[in-house]
């Protein structure tokens, strides 16, 4: 299972204010915010946290066929590599998922999978196809293989598994 999300950090900027009354109990565990309070960059790591629950939740939503809003009941951890780089682990009743964060030109992008084995790639303007129940996939090798596709801002990016 596989599972992305991107945000463009000057749109979420204008959008969204997460310092607003209830913004963080609303979306976040009492860990979460303590992990957000206490980084030094506590707006990045509000997207951070909120990407990988997207990124999740998409992975989520493709295995068990179910769509909810859930916020609470994705409960992250990350690890901060650097300034620019995060790892974590999402994990949801039953179900976990391994995440990769990175930042680079104004947007924040996460990758969610099932497997930590799993290879990622990302294809260069792939055609998406959707199944009877709207999950994408993109065609490799005469083969249809799970995509997850999304878009913020100024910003779109699809990822599928290697073959």
């Amino acid at each position: 299972m596989i599972g992305n999300d991107v945000i463009d950090l000057a749109a979420a900027k204008t959008q969204s204010n997460w310092r607003r009354q209830g913004f963080l109990q609303r979306l976040f565990s009492e860990d979460e915010q303590h992990c957000i309070m206490s980084h030094t960059e506590q707006e990045t790591m509000v997207w951070v946290l909120w990407s990988m629950k997207e990124a999740a939740y998409k992975a989520w939503n493709r295995q068990t066929g179910t769509r909810a809003f859930i916020p609470h009941l994705l409960h992250c951890s990350v690890k901060v590599l650097d300034s620019d780089n995060f790892m974590g682990k999402v994990v949801c009743g039953d179900f976990k998922y391994h995440t990769q964060t990175s930042i680079s030109d104004e947007a924040l992008h996460t990758v969610a999978v099932a497997d930590s084995s799993q290879k990622i790639y990302e294809p260069e303007n792939p055609d998406i196809i959707k199944d009877e129940g709207g999950l994408p996939f993109i065609q490799n090798n005469r083969k249809l293989l799970p995509a997850s596709v999304s878009h913020h801002g100024r910003y779109r990016r699809v990822v599928s598994v290697c073959d």
